[in-house]
């Protein structure tokens, strides 16, 4: 109940917010909820209900419902008597009711309930009665059971008034011969005949229970000797082996001379009524059993002792708190055995479909297991067992199966609703007392390791108290707790019951100040301070504890004057040495500033000598080639030189790719981002990849589910992947070895993010992971330097990484590498997520063949005139009309002009203070639908928005054929 007490949403009924509660309340909740007995707070003029678990199960399947509900709206079948007894209690009064009758509904229906109720009025902090608190007895059961007995008494005298029994008899003293009728013969196993015609007194004697025979024969003696009337009860054995109670109630007949001569009788079948008296004889001594005890593990042993010798049936108590799902054979967590203990090798958690009821809450029953179809498919076995008969009641809390009780017989049985209630009821009180236990063990517990956590611990600790002081409410505090390190740590000993103006006065002020604002706020403070008093620096810890409308502080703390003393100094020692630390900082400093400069300039160096070693080659083939075409020309031998033609096409092809590989590497290349679904890019390229690393090669590809898109330049993307999969398969030359290429989505923290050299934020990442040589340190902290390769002379460039990393930089990502030498390698490309939707596809070109323009306008400002001339040419052969410009300035004051211009060809480094990208943004404020294609050699990325174009705006970089130049205007115009 505390639980759900804390877990409601009062702030929907008349008590509002829990944190608004006045302290009466709290408290008075506090200590209903730790009674064990029924009792029920009706607070306010409403009645509102609060209760604990004692109530809640008192309240039946009412609860939890009634929780935080007005008394009338909870029990509106007695409204007006709730009304009543909330108006009494507000006034003042305090009284009981005993015996009181109600009709409740606690989900089974109307029914009586008897209960004794005792009223007592709960004052709020004013000292008026603002609720009513009420213990709750209920005793139904007891008043039935007297009922019943009433009736069983009332029977009885009627049959003996009227001369009749269930079995009369008439023995005479002087012949010893006992005459009974046909119902006594039964009753007490005679043959009638026998019974009829007389029989000594010994015979019947035979069918009385052992134990009770001697206290009927003392009884029988003692009638006689004082001649009077006879009465006792004892236990008849049945042929079948039951027993039952009868009680025989007879009157000595003297004659006329006054000797004793017969003494006849009835007797009556009270085996109902015993069994009511020994289930309360059972149930009493199963309370003083029970409360005897101190553990919790002792209780469901001695519960089921009780219930088994009282029925002469093997018996277990069950804990359930783990759930109410049968667990198979699993052992059952706590049984505990009764009188006969072998039948209990079974348990109603191996019956799936009686389990099932008991979590229903609903007890189960079965008088004989061959008989019942409940049971009857698993007779042989509960046979075999020595269960013939067995009953199990359930307990639930909260609709939740937490313990059962139940027992077996050996022998088929009719189990009656008594037997049930009595099992019901030794259930509940079993577990009233578990839990109380546990509930104490608990408490003992926690208070045990907290004790031993005080004495024990190193620092210091206390609880203060606040107090009303000198300056008004809360300007001082007394010390209630204090471990014994308080005095080690503080300097001061003795303190519980010191208020902290008596110890230290003079700085009194300070630490109530700070405390107090604890205690007010809540909040926790972390600080360090001096205790001037005793010369102590401490670092302090402080906390709220207690109830919300307490006034205790909890204090932490431990002496840190060694510490400051400490630093003090060590300041000393720095102060001294810090002008030697300057100056070895300046020289540091120069000479990291010399070592940079040596490695950049070393750097360049590389580079230079790089691209002049390729491009003299490149060189070399070219003007060997126009030497050697000019030469055939002038012999006339023109039909020889288309292959001196097609070695210059391919050297400057190669010079091409070299100048796209350094702007990669320079970060400032060209770049036509879209959105890309990188998943979908790889699966386009598996087949190719696999025929690039070969059969040696394993071709793994792992792709994220629902990978995030990202905006990137598919055809670098490409290249880059085959790039990283080609240096793989080198790696894992000759003997093969795996590879897998992986996709993930990566949200990367400040933290992570700063291990990458990124922005915090989402990214997807693209790994390639080989299990080749691998890397030391050494070569991976170079792999990106342009023309460092770690392949033979003539397998390798050293720009194919140089190139990868520069255009993954460009393009907001970044690259990592994870390799050790025998271990393989593992290449992460991370880049940035793209929150739109997919691009468009590209749309399908139908022919390869430049079309033919009709006379359409193209502008082309370009600063080298044979490109300028060039391009002119090319498109006015494929039908278009051409304007020429060789600065920004000069194309500016065409397109300002009344020309039709369709398309404009621009480069974008461009003499005059205005590059290409300013001339096409100048243009289009004029002309807002014009198309622009960027051509460039040395693409500056400010200049065409970092790669970032506007609809209807190209980009084609040098050198490129002049007929994709043709095909390129062709398609833009015909757009």
């Amino acid at each position: 109940m505390a639980r759900l007490i804390r877990d409601h949403d009062w702030s929907t009924t008349p008590l509002g917010a829990r944190s608004a509660w006045p302290q009466s309340l709290t408290t008075m909740v506090g200590m209903m909820i730790a009674a064990p007995n029924p009792m029920v707070l009706l607070w306010g003029a409403s009645g509102v209900l609060l209760y604990n678990d004692g109530y809640a199960r008192f309240a039946g399947k009412r609860h939890p419902e009634l929780l935080g509900m007005g008394a009338r709206e909870g029990w509106p079948e007695i409204a007006d008597f709730n009304d009543a007894n909330i108006r009494r209690g507000l006034a003042g009064q305090s009284w009981s009711l005993e015996r009181q009758e109600l009709v409740l509904d606690r989900g089974a229906g109307p029914e009586s309930a008897w209960l004794d109720l005792h009223y007592a009025p709960v004052p709020d902090e004013s000292g008026q009665p603002a609720g009513v608190m009420v213990f709750v007895s209920e005793i139904t059961e007891r008043i039935r059971l007297a009922a019943h007995e009433a009736e069983a008494v009332e029977r009885l005298e009627l049959a003996l008034s009227a001369g009749r029994g269930v079995g009369a008899w008439d023995w005479d003293i002087a012949s010893d011969l006992v005459r009974a009728d046909e119902r006594f013969a039964r009753l007490y196993g005679v043959d009638p005949v026998v019974a009829r015609e007389g029989a000594p007194l010994e015979v019947f004697f035979s069918a009385i229970h052992p134990q009770d025979l001697p206290a009927v024969q003392a009884a029988i003696a003692r009638a006689i000797e004082a001649r009077s009337a006879f009465s006792e009860e004892y236990r008849l054995v049945q042929p079948d082996g039951e027993t039952m109670w009868v009680v025989a109630e007879g009157r000595c007949v003297f004659d006329a001379e006054g000797r004793l001569r017969r003494l006849p009788g009835v007797s009556f079948d009270i085996s109902e009524r015993k069994q009511v008296e020994i289930r309360q004889a059972a149930l009493l001594r199963l309370h003083d059993e029970l409360t005897a005890l101190d553990h919790p593990e002792q209780i469901p042993a001695a519960a089921a002792r009780v219930v088994g010798e009282t029925l002469n049936l093997a018996a277990a108590y069950v804990s359930l708190d783990r759930g109410a799902k049968p667990c198979g054979s699993e052992p059952d967590r706590t049984v505990a055995l009764g009188a006969k203990p072998p039948r209990l090798a079974w348990s109603p958690r191996e019956h799936p479909e009686v389990f099932a009821t008991l979590a229903q809450g609903r007890a189960v029953a079965v008088a004989d297991v061959v008989q019942d179809a409940l049971t009857r498919g698993e007779a042989a076995a509960l046979t075999a067992a020595d269960i013939h008969a067995f009953a199990a009641v359930p307990l639930l809390e909260r609709d939740q199966l937490v313990a059962m009780l139940f027992v077996t017989d050996a022998r088929p049985r009719a189990w009656s609703q008594l037997d049930l209630d009595f099992l019901q009821d030794v259930a509940a009180r079993t577990r009233n007392v578990l839990e109380r236990l546990r509930a104490e063990a608990e408490r003992s517990e926690s208070q045990q390791r907290y004790q031993t956590l005080f004495d024990t611990m190193d620092e210091g600790f206390c609880v203060i108290e606040f107090i009303d002081g000198p300056d008004g409410p809360l300007s001082d505090y007394v010390h209630v707790e204090a471990n014994a390190a308080y005095a080690e740590h503080a300097g001061i000993g003795d303190v519980v019951g010191r208020r902290v103006r008596d110890m230290v006065p003079a700085e009194a002020d300070s630490w109530v100040s700070l405390y107090r604002d604890v205690l007010q706020t809540g909040r926790p403070i972390r600080f360090e301070k001096e205790l001037e008093a005793t010369g102590r620096w401490l670092e302090l810890a402080a906390f709220k504890v207690g109830p919300a409308g307490g006034r205790q502080v909890a204090v932490l703390f431990k002496d840190l004057t060694a510490k400051k003393r400490a630093e003090r100094a060590l300041a000393d020692l720095n102060a001294s040495l810090e002008a030697r630390v300057e100056a070895r900082t300046e020289e540091l400093q120069s000479a990291h500033a010399a070592l940079r400069q040596s490695q950049k300039m070393e750097a360049v160096g590389q580079l230079t000598g790089g691209i002049a070693h390729d491009f003299n080659n490149l060189l070399a083939g070219i003007s060997g080639s126009l030497e050697l075409i000019a030469k055939r020309m002038a012999q006339g031998r023109g039909a020889e030189i288309g292959r001196y033609v097609e070695a210059a096409q391919g050297a400057a092809q190669r010079a091409a790719t070299l100048t796209q590989r350094l702007l990669a590497f320079s970060r400032r290349q060209t770049l036509a981002p879209r959105p890309t679904d990188a998943n979908r890019l790889i699966g386009g390229m598996e087949d190719l990849i696999r025929r690039t690393v070969g059969p040696a090669i394993d071709l793994e590809v792992v792709g994220a589910g629902g990978l995030w898109l990202t905006e990137i330049d598919q055809s670098q993307l490409e290249n880059a992947l085959l790039n990283l999969c080609i240096n793989a398969r080198d790696a894992m030359a000759p003997g093969g070895g795996r590879l897998t290429i992986e996709t993930a989505n990566k949200w990367l923290d400040d933290r992570h993010a700063r291990e990458r050299d990124l922005a915090a934020g989402q990214y997807i990442s693209v790994c390639v992971t080989d299990t080749g040589s691998g890397m030391t340190p050494e070569i991976i902290e170079r792999i990106f330097e342009p023309f460092f390769t770690t392949k033979p002379i003539g397998q390798g460039t050293g720009l194919g990484l140089s190139m990868i990393h520069g255009f993954v930089r460009q393009s907001g990502g970044q690259i990592r590498v994870y390799s050790e030498p025998g271990l393989g390698t593992t290449m992460c490309l991370y880049l940035p997520r793209y929150h739109g939707g997919p691009a468009e596809p590209d749309p399908l070109v139908s022919s390869p063949n430049p079309g033919s323009g009709h006379g359409e306008t193209v502008l082309v400002i370009d600063d080298e005139p044979s490109v300028r001339s060039l391009v002119a040419e090319v498109l006015r052969e494929h039908g278009f009309a051409t304007l020429e410009a060789g600065d920004g300035p000069s194309g500016l004051r065409i397109l300002d002009s009344e020309h039709r211009i369709d398309l404009l060809v621009t480069d974008v480094g461009l003499p005059g203070g205005l590059n290409g990208r300013q001339v096409a943004d100048a243009a289009r404020m004029r002309r807002p639908e014009l198309k622009v294609l960027f051509i460039t050699g040395y693409a500056e990325n400010a200049a065409v928005g970092n790669g970032l174009l506007e609809p209807g705006m190209e980009v084609m970089t040098k050198p490129f054929a002049m007929m994709d130049l043709a095909a390129k205007v062709t398609t833009m115009i015909e757009a």
